[in-house]
């Protein structure tokens, strides 16, 4: 069945120029700094790591008692060695900001590959709660119809989060687009993919290939309860956004020479 993205889910897009989207963005995160004190949750810049919380996680890849955000690497062969430390910095960030939720999502890596294992362990991986798996996706995940591969070339906009989905993010650095990359795999895979719904929301001309520390943010904020626009403007970087923004004036602009 199609997933709709509703106006409610989208409403409050970001605004057109640089000055209005720097002013929406200090809204936003005031609106942010309020939602935590009203939680009773630390400021960001002190924000402590909620070990209870991490010790109860199950990373059980069957238990859907928490949102299963799983990063798929089966990609390596086709990255450098930068590509790849990269990637395993943004890991890193992902999970120092589960360690930091309310209620932390399960996060796993698949097809961890030995080159790729040293660069982790480099991090420190082995005190992580995280799952980490030298297998393959279909081997932890084995059932295809609990998969959702998000790729940023897929037709259908992702809508509203399911805890007994598990969700893919292609394990590839924003820097480097691969295209058609993760289409190609949830396609041989026979997986369903779905795209973050950046047009929906009001994110026009922002580039779709997000780091996967951001997709993850926001996939966990809007788990949380958010809308999918308060989850993107929160967490798109800055800079991705003014590439949107001057993108969407050059087609303005050449519109309006057209004779």
């Amino acid at each position: 069945m199609t997933e709709q993205v509703s106006d409610a889910v989208c409403a409050a897009a970001p605004l057109d120029g640089d000055a209005a989207w720097r002013a929406e963005r200090r809204a936003t995160r005031k609106q942010a700094r309020q939602r935590r004190h009203d939680a009773g949750e630390p400021p960001k810049d002190r924000a402590h790591v909620n070990w209870p919380a991490l010790e109860a996680l199950s990373l059980q890849p069957s238990d859907p008692g928490a949102l299963r955000v799983v990063i798929d690497l089966a990609y390596t062969d086709v990255q450098n060695e930068w590509e790849l430390m990269s990637l395993s910095h943004q890991i890193r960030e992902c999970y120092g900001f589960i360690k930091r939720m309310r209620d932390p999502l399960a996060l796993h890596v698949v097809g961890i590959t030995p080159p790729f294992q040293e660069l982790l362990s480099k991090l420190c991986c082995d005190t992580w709660r995280v799952g980490l798996h030298s297998t393959t996706l279909q081997a932890v995940f084995p059932d295809p119809a609990t998969l959702i591969y998000l790729s940023p070339d897929a037709s259908e906009p992702l809508g509203q989060l399911d805890r007994g989905g598990v969700y893919v993010i292609g394990g590839l650095i924003d820097r480097t687009r691969i295209r058609g990359a993760s289409l190609g795999r949830a396609s041989h895979l026979a997986i369903r993919s779905r795209r973050l719904p950046l047009h929906e929301c009001g994110f026009h001309g922002v580039p779709r290939d997000l780091n996967v520390t951001t997709v993850l943010s926001a996939l966990a904020r809007v788990d949380a309860g958010a809308s999918w626009a308060t989850a993107l403007q929160e967490f798109i970087p800055l800079r991705t956004a003014r590439i949107g923004a001057a993108r969407v004036a050059r087609k303005e602009a050449a519109v309006e020479e057209r004779p």
